[in-house]
């Protein structure tokens, strides 16, 4: 029977930190995903909210309606501003979420490859131990006739 392959223990390990990686990296998509989502929730009500101030202005309005209207309009776009902020934090944090996953797959496969090649070596030891032994019975075998 073989002997297991040596780092086995360290494949194990890596392929359990690729595994974390992998669900760090959908957790940081899913986190810019919704981002997005409310930075587009943000864009799409600030539009709606200039159309309504437009049409507001085109029907007539009082000076304090105006300021009103104005001032959460410039809320709206420093909302909108942060919001951008946490956008590009998210794509970010994906970004090194992506590279740290890359990072671990590649060490994975490292190792993968390492024990191909044990594994492999282990074949043609075990291949060249039978071939020896085959030799040596045969040549006993041989020994015998000719005596």
């Amino acid at each position: 029977m073989k002997p297991p392959f040596s780092l086995q223990p360290v494949r194990d390990l890596a392929q359990h930190k690729s595994d974390d990686a992998a669900a760090a990296l959908g957790r940081l998509r899913g986190q810019e995903q919704q981002t997005r989502q409310t930075l587009e929730t943000l864009e799409n009500y600030r539009d709606e909210y200039r159309a309504r101030f437009e049409q507001a202005l085109m029907n007539g309005m009082t000076p304090v309606e105006l300021n009103n209207y104005q001032a959460f309009l410039s809320k709206l776009d420093q909302a909108l501003e942060e919001q951008h902020k946490l956008v590009c934090q998210s794509e970010s944090r994906s970004e090194q979420g992506l590279q740290q996953w890359q990072m671990q797959t590649r060490k994975l496969k490292s190792l993968d490859v390492l024990a191909h090649r044990e594994e492999q070596k282990q074949r043609k030891d075990a291949m060249r131990l039978e071939q020896r032994l085959l030799d040596e019975h045969n040549s006993t075998r041989a020994g015998k006739h000719n005596t």
